[in-house]
């Protein structure tokens, strides 16, 4: 199912506050949409993942995210851009 996946990311542990890096893959993007997996985070609010998005990305708060599947290992999210005059 994740077989086209573009380049990794990494995030900041202090933002997590935890002593490790945690990794995450865009696995799908467009000029509207793009997917992540967040390896290994658990029980992180939708706020946070927001925060960090627009932290990684360097966008602005017009965007919309939400976890589209949940396991104990895995985190994959889906956002949409509300102003789609943003890029990635």
């Amino acid at each position: 199912m994740y077989k086209n996946i573009y380049y990794p990311m990494y995030i900041k542990s202090s933002i997590f506050n935890i002593g490790y890096m945690n990794f995450a893959k865009i696995i799908y993007q467009n000029k509207k949409y793009f997917y992540l997996i967040f390896n290994k985070i658990i029980g992180i609010k939708i706020l946070l993942f927001k925060k960090i998005t627009n932290k990684m990305l360097n966008i602005n708060d017009n965007i919309l995210i939400k976890i589209i599947n949940y396991n104990i290992d895995t985190y994959i999210l889906y956002a949409k851009y509300l102003n789609t005059n943003n890029n990635i």
